[in-house]
């Protein structure tokens, strides 16, 4: 595995790291025998933040198991209490010496709520006093920021390494028309002209998130496409796309999302020699991302305003490739989801007579909408969508634990032998937390519990948390139970039995 330096520093990682938000999404062993498998292919660093989902104790397990050194990169938010006290957890997680590389998380969505970043006592001083005193050997910070706003970040000095998106699409399946929620946005192409050179002539390493599109960029093998909706895709290679970022000039490190052993290695693959594609697969990459620019929104926003109808297209757009592309979908926000914005099952483009709305990039705005409303019906008639908030409002279970299920995916039914993947994503809706060394779900086969899954973080009144799990049929009814402790459970849900 290729290795290089970060800034000016002494602290060295190999040009892919893996990135593990979407390991809540999956069964903990899944999740870790993909990190091992990556560790055993000369991955030597992780992303993994404490607001994850248990991806912090994860790694370090699986860097127990493996019996290898990896350099974990995390990062903190929040107030300084907050902030600090995630910082005193990754150096207890990853044992004594100094930390490698530790970091403000999303450093622009920081500003943007009032945390002290720059002022006296705050992120930045932090960071500064740390590293001086020898306990951090070098700073980062992520950021979904703009050019303008990440430039500043680079020339600022205080940091050695930043971690930003980019991809040769030139957005991700997060992307979003900020401006509506107030906010400034990245811009992944500018950023490519402005940021990229100058991080390399001010010695300030850039580590690439959502190189491959969070799942638009070729096939997701964890979490693959429910609706392919660009042919185009199916050519694209994971270890061509992330070449191709780390032939970009300023650019250090790929840190792809990876929760399979056929990601971890296909990631791996990357990073090995040569690094450089062969000009024909760089020609027809390229020529497959220009494809599917004339084929998927952007989100940009600028239609918004164009449709006569008055829907939200970006926003419905941005909700629709998530589900149909389920790797971000813990990212997913009630108030926006699909069916919330666009109740009605039949799409208003179907009866407009006007279809006013305009697209920059050229697409056919009531057609590509089409596109991704059929499947979007597909999946609310399967039962895979969240709720709405109307459906949240009225489904709590239970006093405490109180519960709200925001989103399942698990088998109608299981005959006996038959293996499945279960995934329940639950709401807090009690007035106490749920601790994650007393909180279970439970697969209860009559009045014996099979299996306990243990929740992997503490998840606080409002807060959400996955539970991802192996099922067995047993010929009978399987019930999934939440006990937050050994006095309490409540039955969420059941799935059906059949004869072999």
């Amino acid at each position: 595995m290729q290795r290089r330096r970060i800034g000016r520093t002494s602290v060295e990682l190999s040009v892919v790291g893996f990135g593990t938000c979407q390991l809540r999404l999956v069964p903990e062993e899944q999740a870790l025998a993909a990190l091992k498998r990556g560790f055993e292919l000369g991955v030597d660093w992780v992303h993994a933040s404490p607001d994850y989902g248990g991806a912090q104790e994860l790694v370090a397990r699986a860097m127990r198991e493996s019996g290898r050194r990896v350099l974990p990169l995390s990062d903190g938010s929040g107030d300084m209490q907050h902030f600090e006290h995630g910082y005193e957890r990754a150096r207890e997680l990853w044992g004594p010496g100094p930390l490698p590389l530790w970091g403000i998380s999303c450093i622009d969505d920081q500003e943007f709520v009032g945390r002290n970043v720059w002022g006296s006592g705050g992120m930045v001083e932090f960071l500064e006093r740390e590293k001086r005193a020898g306990r951090l050997l070098a700073s980062y910070c992520t950021t979904h920021g703009t050019p303008e706003y990440v430039a500043d970040l680079v020339t600022s000095g205080c940091f050695d390494a930043l971690m930003l998106a980019w991809n040769p699409l030139g957005f991700h399946v997060l992307s979003s028309y900020a401006a509506a929620e107030g906010k400034r946005y990245e811009d992944l192409a500018r950023s490519r002209a402005v940021v990229f050179p100058l991080a390399r002539e001010q010695g300030v390493s850039l580590l690439v998130m959502k190189a491959l599109g969070g799942g638009l960029l070729g096939k997701s093998q964890a979490f693959p496409p429910r609706a392919l909706l660009a042919p185009a895709r199916e050519e694209l290679r994971a270890s061509e796309i992330l070449r191709h970022a780390l032939a970009q000039e300023g650019v250090c490190a790929v840190v792809p999302g990876t929760a399979t052993l056929a990601e971890a290695e296909e990631n791996a693959l990357a990073g090995h020699a040569p690094l450089a594609l062969e000009p024909s697969r760089e020609a027809l990459l390229l020529e497959r991302v220009a494809e599917l620019k004339r084929t998927l929104c952007s989100r940009c926003g600028e239609c918004e305003s164009t449709c006569s109808k008055g829907l939200p297209i970006s926003w419905m757009f941005r909700e629709a490739y998530m589900w149909l592309n389920p790797a971000d979908t813990f990212d997913a926000v009630a108030r926006l989801s699909y069916f919330h914005l666009h109740p009605e099952s039949e799409l208003a483009c179907a009866t407009c007579l006007d279809q006013s709305c305009l697209c920059g990039q050229g697409l056919d705005i009531p057609a590509e909408l089409a596109r991704v409303h059929a499947p979007m019906l597909a999946l609310r008639e399967r039962g895979l969508l969240p709720a709405t908030p109307l459906e949240l409002e009225a489904q709590p279970l239970g006093a405490e634990p109180a519960v709200r299920i925001v989103q399942r995916d698990l088998p109608l039914r299981l005959a006996p032998g038959d293996h499945a993947q279960g995934l329940l994503w639950l709401e807090n809706a009690g007035e106490r937390p749920w601790l994650a060394e007393r909180t279970f779900l439970e697969i209860v086969h009559g009045e014996s519990a099979l299996e306990r899954i243990a929740l992997r973080a503490d998840t606080h009144p409002g807060e959400r948390a996955h539970f991802a799990f192996e099922l067995e049929g047993r010929g009978a009814r399987l019930a999934l139970r939440l006990r937050s402790s050994e006095q309490s459970a409540i039955e969420l849900c059941s799935i059906e039995g059949s004869p072999a």
